[in-house]
């Protein structure tokens, strides 16, 4: 807690009404101070929990359809990750910025044009998530394959395969 009486001259310190001005202040100062820190908090999508989610989701024109923060905090970090054109160094930055380093692995085949993408430790809507992002982002000759995994004890397989090319073939139909 901020101390203002330590800004006022000697003789003044120890005076009562100068005292309990001093006290005033110094509990608005700390409110200021810690909305200051809200603010700053807000800011950093790392960090934001509220009114901040909220400006960036406004900002990228993302529809909020989940409670938990991490997801929405996903959404928005793919938003502003979200470099063209597409190479091998723009997937791993994207994927270590959203998923982290070491929580994902990249399989190109290059003569079949397809690149298969294998996630680890993360919550299951990021399939769907990825796809809607890489659908408008990969170039529409590659095939991308999205492998969801968690390993704890043993690898375990709890997603599902999704092709881009399959999720075209649903959108042209409707």
């Amino acid at each position: 807690m901020s101390n203002i009486s330590q800004y006022l001259p000697e003789y003044l310190r120890e005076i009562r009404e100068f005292k309990e001005i001093c006290s005033t202040e110094d509990i608005e100062i700390e409110r200021l101070n810690n909305k200051i820190d809200e603010i700053i908090n807000e800011v950093k999508v790392q960090t934001a929990k509220g009114f901040g989610l909220v400006r960036y989701e406004k900002i990228f024109n993302i529809i909020n359809t989940s409670s938990d923060i991490e997801e929405r905090r996903f959404k928005i970090k793919s938003k502003l990750v979200n470099q063209l054109p597409f190479n091998i160094n723009w997937l791993r930055n994207k994927l270590k910025n959203l998923v982290g380093a070491g929580n994902y692995r990249i399989d190109i085949d290059s003569k079949n044009y397809k690149v298969t993408i294998q996630i680890s430790h993360i919550f299951p809507d990021i399939a769907e998530v990825l796809i809607d992002e890489f659908r408008n982002e990969f170039p529409a000759n590659l095939l991308i394959v999205i492998n969801l995994f968690q390993t704890e004890t043993a690898q375990l397989y709890i997603g599902s395969t999704v092709h881009v090319g399959d999720i075209q073939k649903i959108a042209e139909v409707s």
